[in-house]
């Protein structure tokens, strides 16, 4: 988790939820970045990739922490059989929910 008052300040901004779905649709936190300051908030680009960085890595964690049982039942009679079989699936499973939890 990156402390920083700039990031929590971000957080606390009433169009914060835009900012979420600007980045959720696949807009690069460049365009986000761009559209922040647009709307009277000041804020570096490094700031906005650490925030969508930040974000993702909190749905990931979600994501494995349901998901990381199926994985070791499922891949090759319960075993995990290399770090790249082990990856391939995690990344599967986060692309597979994203895109199922988008209509929700």
């Amino acid at each position: 988790m990156i402390n920083s008052k700039k990031l929590d300040m971000l957080c606390d901004w009433e169009k914060i939820e835009e900012v979420n779905e600007l980045l959720d649709s696949g807009v690069s936190p460049f365009r986000v970045h761009s559209w922040i300051v647009s709307n009277g908030f000041t804020i570096s680009h490094p700031m906005v990739y650490a925030y969508a960085r930040q974000r993702q890595m909190t749905a990931m964690e979600k994501v494995l922490g349901k998901h990381i049982p199926v994985i070791k039942q499922n891949d090759y009679n319960g075993k995990i059989t290399n770090d790249r079989n082990a990856l391939k699936n995690i990344m599967q499973i986060c692309y597979n929910t994203l895109f199922t939890q988008e209509g929700k």
